[in-house]
């Protein structure tokens, strides 16, 4: 959807409003208003509860829930993945808009002649002479965070944001929201959790086919379990990657064979699908479909090949109404992504589960009251991990302000791999001391002012998930489901489950306490209330996680077909110099590591390496 706005023109004639895949909604208001919509629509809430959506009286339904609402309000009832346009004819006012959680990306740039914006950045990219340095560096140790784009003067909605357009101009009208505090949640509340995650999933479910992409996780596996409380058999079907380097062979062998025993007891059929990284038909793929992909979405990852064929057999197979679901977002949701066995890796998995429980509890109340007090250094848990990574370095904060030491805190969680409590950045040589000075100027007010002028022990969890949808969920992991497949579905990723989650305690898994990690979800299955291979799930084992034996990203880098295609044919040099700007960036040392890689001279890639050359091979 893209929406222009010509500036000196006649009101009637300003705007003009466009939709490649023809199926924009059109929803008259009154005689003087329209509302247009593009997107999925699962269902609303209403005093509390869920109403299932009719696709017969979908447009009726919205409307009506538009008449109800303000547009802020509207996107916290109506749950999907949508972008909206609201015309008031009367008023000469335009206001974009998207879902709650801002899933659908609204990106947008105003000159002296336009305004335009869009779902993608087809049409706007070529509106920008420069690049932004910030987005670059933030590129470089993680992503561009939701609101930024690689480009200086293009942008993107963030959470609790709209776009108000009267005369020509473009204003960001920008929602206050209460945080939502920590609640005492007993046993009824485990009832109304199974309750929200059964309608997060079924609300998003198709009467034609459901495929669930199956790790071999607790997540994925959950989903089967859920669908098949409502489904036939012969409605759901399993689709695994079997992710093939081309020197070191299947890179998840355990998982693969783990999804086969699960796809077994469910009685579905279950297909792999092999996604050999050598292959050069992956050259094709690239520039066939996945090149203007990544572009037109800034993704900045050339390995969409599993979402790519994946998407092409559903679609060849099951056709247009398919539906495809994936378990990505709970680890986040409930335990901030320390649910994954990797916090303090070890041989005994029950040792490795207290390991992440542990990683969560230095993002939970009773930590951070430690460091509002400036107390932190004396915690047990922290003293184990500071001496785990005793080769990394840590921000000392006796000097800090209180403002300074909370922001040093949440760099931490979103920005080191690691992501302990004042761990610092990775040091990186491609950036200036200017470039990180200039960073952590634009990130403190841009992303973090709000919240530390306004976190405490009470509402951590939902500031913590904000940060999640500025930082973490603007990652590949996420952006890959929702722009690489045809009608995905991550159910995990709902708002009424934001709001759950939000409030869920410290002892419901996220610190100290006996409870697992993901334990609402956990408990739910050992209680035995669905149909579920907990033993096979959580059968002992290595996990791909965990295997430090296989350098993926240098069999990513190095390897594949796809970046030896890419580096005969990007000039690294201009690149180098059209992106990076020498007043922050060490053009020298970029290119000397280019040269370096190119020439195979490097034994390993470090985080920032990977990040640095995966961006050079597809910017632009």
């Amino acid at each position: 959807m893209e929406l222009t706005v010509k500036r000196n023109v006649d009101s009637k004639k300003a705007y003009s409003i466009m939709s490649e895949d023809r199926k924009l909604r059109t929803i008259p208001i009154s005689a003087e208003e329209e509302l247009f919509l593009e997107g999925s629509f699962f269902y609303q809430t209403r005093n509390g509860k869920a109403e299932q959506l009719n696709p017969e009286t979908l447009d009726d339904q919205l409307r009506k829930t538009f008449l109800e609402n303000t547009i802020q309000t509207f996107t916290e009832t109506v749950e999907g993945v949508y972008a909206g346009i609201y015309i008031d004819k009367e008023n000469e006012k335009i206001i974009v808009f998207s879902d709650k959680l801002k899933r659908k990306e609204i990106y947008y740039c105003a000159d002296a002649n336009e305004v335009i914006i869009s779902t993608t950045l087809k049409n706007l990219r070529g509106k920008s002479q420069r690049y932004s340095p910030e987005s670059i560096i933030s590129i470089l140790h993680l992503y561009a965070p939701k609101g930024s784009t690689i480009y200086n003067n293009i942008f993107r909605l963030r959470y609790n944001e709209i776009i108000e357009i009267t005369g020509g101009n473009l204003k960001i009208e920008k929602h206050s929201e209460k945080p939502l505090e920590i609640q005492n949640y007993d046993e009824r509340v485990l009832e109304n959790f199974k309750e929200v995650v059964e309608n997060a999933i079924i609300s998003r479910a198709s009467g034609d086919m459901n495929i669930v992409y199956l790790s071999g996780g607790w997540d994925s596996t959950f989903l089967i379990s859920v669908l098949q409380k409502y489904y036939e058999s012969n409605k759901i079907k399993a689709l695994t990657m079997e992710l093939i380097h081309p020197n070191t062979g299947t890179y998840n062998v355990y998982e693969v064979e783990k999804c086969k025993k699960i796809a077994k007891f469910f009685g579905i059929d279950h297909k792999i699908i092999r996604v050999d990284f050598g292959d050069d038909h992956f050259i094709d793929l690239w520039e066939g479909e996945i090149k203007e992909k990544v572009i037109n979405q800034g993704i900045y990852d050339a390995f969409l090949f599993g979402q790519s064929l994946g998407a092409r057999y559903v679609k060849e197979k099951y056709g247009e109404n398919a539906v495809v679901f994936n378990g990505e977002a709970c680890d986040s949701m409930t335990n901030f992504g320390f649910s994954q066995y990797h916090s303090i890796p070890h041989d005994n998995k029950g040792f490795c589960e207290y390991a992440d429980k542990m990683a969560s509890y230095l993002y939970g109340p009773s930590f951070l009251k430690k460091v509002l007090n400036n107390n932190y250094d004396d915690d047990l848990i922290f003293q184990i991990f500071k001496w785990y990574f005793n080769n990394l370095g840590f921000t000392e904060t006796d000097s800090l302000s209180r403002e300074d030491r909370i922001f040093e805190y949440l760099m931490s969680f979103v920005y080191t791999p690691k992501r302990i409590p004042f761990l610092q950045l990775e040091k990186t040589n491609f950036v200036k001391e200017e470039g990180i000075r200039r960073f952590k100027d634009w990130l403190k007010p841009t992303y973090f002012g709000e919240i530390i002028e306004n976190i405490n022990p009470q509402n951590i969890y939902y500031w913590l998930l904000r940060l999640y949808i500025d930082f973490h969920w603007q990652g590949p992991n996420i952006r890959k489901v929702m722009e690489g497949w045809h009608n995905a579905r991550i159910p995990f990723l709902d708002y009424t489950l934001f709001r759950f989650f939000a409030q869920m305690p410290e002892n419901w898994g996220r610190g100290l306490e006996i409870n697992s990690v993901k334990y609402p979800l956990k408990r739910l299955i050992r209680e035995n209330q669905y149909q579920y291979p907990a033993e096979v799930v959580d059968s002992r084992g290595p996990h791909s996680y965990t295997i430090t034996a296989v350098d993926t990203k240098y069999e990513y880098i190095h390897n594949s077909s796809i970046s030896k295609y890419l580096l005969e044919n990007v000039d690294f040099e201009e690149k180098s110099a059209e992106l990076f700007s020498s007043n922050y960036f060490d053009l020298g040392c970029i290119r000397k590591y280019v040269t370096d890689f190119k020439e195979k001279r490097l034994d390993k890639i470090s985080s920032t390496g990977f990040n640095l050359l995966n961006f050079l091979m597809q910017a632009e």
